[in-house]
């Protein structure tokens, strides 16, 4: 019933005919879906009892103008080549004839969706010669008041194909600076191909828009290569340089595509701004390739300001993105969370609905607020950055898909988790133009196997893999283009060491990361690097150097507020945590720990939350702990008393009291030292 009052737009009489023919409906189902104003129940009711009924001029202005898909008197009046717009329209208002308005000033409307179908069908039967006409003269109309999208509509419409190429012409660089590949590619696709083959302007977009939202390299190279024919006056060879050195990225060929993005940057117009934008932009992906992330960050400002200015939101945004992400390398999720709030602020159309491109800053907002321990948040604006992508390139999304994945994971939803790569792989399948894609895909993929303890998996996983660094030599392209994929490859490989109780291997692994993040200023990467190396010393009996190691991570990931890079990591770093959490208590009165026992009780607190606790409640065998009640619990395993504790904890030490009393009714003892032992038994401490 939903499905239908929406079709019917809540007519009760359209309502009522629709239950009739539902009710003698074998499939109910592809009845809904097929309903509309040519099912023969609405077509006798709107042929008998209106449109029959309606004078000759009425009748005449209503098909004529049923091509459009809102109106105004002006519009109507262009349309059917008379001047009683303005009167018929008031006609049918006063009697109620399915008109529909979309202002509050009524200059605007539109005929009901299924009034609507009735008179195109007969507009079809009974004026087919007149509709592109009618078309025409339409498309004219929104040319002149400046709708460029609605005139290449309705000269599509009209099959006046020369007309609809010089108004996409016009639209092009607007078209797809707001990110609406797909619409761009919907105009050219209805145009007969050999039309298009003698612009190459239009080629150079189309080939832009193919290689973002399709991703298929066949179709590219075919339209440069058009382009390039068609350029005979090598007007273009700055644009075509700039599509090129971008295929060179996505394939990962980084040593050709900055040869060719400089080239670009030298021969592009000046004026040629989204262009431009592109190409620079591609240039600093270049740069982030070889883990250069100060340059890159460099260009990329410099990109935001001068595509903002030019009012090219889409490079703009996707500058700004790529700007947020070198904050999350170098370690600041708040920089990049405002960098994200900027680049949201504009990317909006006129009316406060989000650009397409919005999506990939909404994922990075969502992949912050996972570290942030927010899950719900993190994973609504994960969803909502899909769902806007998608209206773009699919390829954008193969990240974003993996973002959804790591929050599923941290979510304990391992299902959803793997669909979510799974969906991520066949995309990076699909679009053949990307070389890279797959081979993150797949890393993530065995990084998630090993989050949930599938050894077996992951070194089947490893005898079939391709180093990237054999890749990289049989396309002959040179490996210091490339640390930011080496460096998340040899993660993978460490953290596979480490599930396998090779410790000083992965150990081996880490230290050249280690000291590649630092020398580049990577923060974010070198507080994952030290994380791993503690655990390790930690297993190898080291215990100082690991506590040492963890601290200098804790330091630097403290003020911004890291948190789920140390819970997701689980039961190996909780013990760590738990032997540094008594010495760093006792450093902070003197003022020489590196950490606040705060954030080690928050992050011991949320560690236990997310995985022991919640596996005790979840076997029945007690109730589960509040957040307080850990902190409490792990206090109880020190000298402190309870007045101590509660100052500890900012609390009354009544407050303290009433928790332990709630620790030993859980725990089943009466004693401090009975319930200090059952917590370590449980591994609750």
């Amino acid at each position: 019933m939903d499905a239908l009052t929406s079709l019917t737009e809540g007519w009760i009489a359209g309502l009522q005919l629709a239950a009739i023919s539902i009710k003698n409906s074998v499939d109910r189902s592809a009845f809904i879906t097929e309903f509309s104003g040519s099912h023969e129940f609405i077509v006798d009711y709107l042929t008998d009892e209106v449109l029959d009924k309606t004078p000759a001029e009425l009748k005449e202005f209503l098909l004529q103008t049923s091509i459009l898909k809102e109106f105004s008197a002006e519009l109507c009046d262009q349309v059917t080549g008379l001047q009683n717009g303005a009167r018929c329209l008031e006609e049918l208002r006063e009697n109620h004839l399915f008109l529909m308005p979309l202002d509050n000033e009524r200059r605007w409307f539109r005929y009901h969706s299924l009034f609507a179908d009735l008179l195109q069908k007969r507009l079809l039967e009974e004026q087919a010669d007149e509709i592109p006409f009618l078309h025409q003269r339409a498309s004219n109309w929104f040319v002149q008041n400046e709708d460029l999208e609605r005139a290449i509509y309705h000269a599509l419409q009209a099959e006046d194909y020369e007309g609809a190429l010089s108004i996409i012409e016009q639209t092009a660089e607007d078209t797809m600076g707001r990110s609406e590949f797909t619409i761009f590619l919907n105009w050219l696709h209805a145009i007969p191909a050999e039309m298009t083959r003698t612009r190459p302007r239009l080629l150079i977009f189309g080939a832009t828009a193919s290689l973002f939202s399709e991703g298929e390299p066949e179709t590219v190279s075919a339209m440069l290569d058009d382009a390039v024919k068609a350029d005979e006056g090598k007007d273009y060879v700055g644009e075509i340089s700039a599509i090129r050195a971008i295929i060179a990225t996505l394939k990962g060929d980084i040593e050709e595509s900055i040869e060719r993005s400089q080239n670009a940057v030298a021969d592009l117009p000046g004026g040629n701004i989204f262009l431009r934008s592109l190409v620079i932009g591609n240039l600093s992906l270049a740069y982030i390739s070889t883990g250069d992330i100060v340059s890159a960050a460099e260009l990329f400002s410099k990109v935001a300001k001068s595509a903002e200015k030019a009012g090219n939101h889409m490079t703009a945004v996707m500058a700004l993105r790529r700007l947020a992400e070198m904050a999350l390398i170098s370690g600041d999720l708040h920089r990049a969370w405002d960098i994200c709030k900027r680049g949201l602020a504009i990317a909006v159309y006129p009316s406060g609905k989000p650009l397409p491109v919005a999506g990939v800053l909404l994922a990075v907002q969502g992949d912050i607020m996972r570290e942030w321990n927010q899950l719900p948040a993190a994973l609504d604006l994960i969803n909502d950055g899909i769902e806007l992508v998608l209206r773009w390139s699919e390829l954008a999304a193969v990240e974003i898909y993996l973002y959804l994945a790591r929050i599923k994971r941290s979510m304990g939803d391992v299902e959803q988790a793997q669909a979510a790569i799974n969906t991520a792989r066949q995309i990076s399948a699909r679009n053949e133009a990307s070389r890279i894609a797959p081979v993150i895909v797949n890393l993530f993929q065995a990084r998630l196997w090993l989050q949930l303890g599938q050894l077996a998996e992951v070194e089947k996983w490893e005898k079939e893999y391709q180093p990237f660094t054999t890749y990289l030599e049989e396309q002959g392209y040179n490996p210091k283009y490339h640390h930011h994929l080496l460096e998340i490859e040899g993660i993978t490989f460490a953290r596979l060491r480490l599930a396998q109780g090779r410790w000083a291997e992965a150990l081996n692994i880490l230290e050249p990361l280690h000291q590649a993040a630092v020398n580049l200023k990577r923060r974010g990467r070198v507080i994952e690097i030290l994380v791993l190396k503690a655990i390790a010393s930690f297993k190898l009996l080291e215990n100082e150097k690991a506590q040492d190691l963890l601290e200098g991570a804790l330091s630097i990931s403290e003020p911004q507020g890291y948190l789920r890079m140390f819970i997701d990591e689980g039961e190996p770093l909780r013990e760590l945590l738990t032997s540094l959490f008594e010495d760093v208590r006792r450093r902070e009165e003197s003022d020489s720990a590196g950490v606040s026992v705060e954030y080690l009780n928050k992050l011991l607190t949320a560690l236990t939350t997310d995985s022991v606790a919640r596996k005790v409640a979840g076997q029945g065998e007690m109730e589960p702990f509040s957040d307080r009640e850990l902190e409490v619990l792990r206090y109880l395993a020190t000298s402190l008393t309870s007045t101590e504790i509660a100052q500890e904890l900012y609390i009354s030490p009544n407050t303290v009291r009433f928790h332990i009393k709630n620790i030993y009714s859980k725990l089943g003892v009466h004693q401090r030292a009975a319930a200090v032992e059952r917590a370590r038994d449980l591994g609750l401490i």
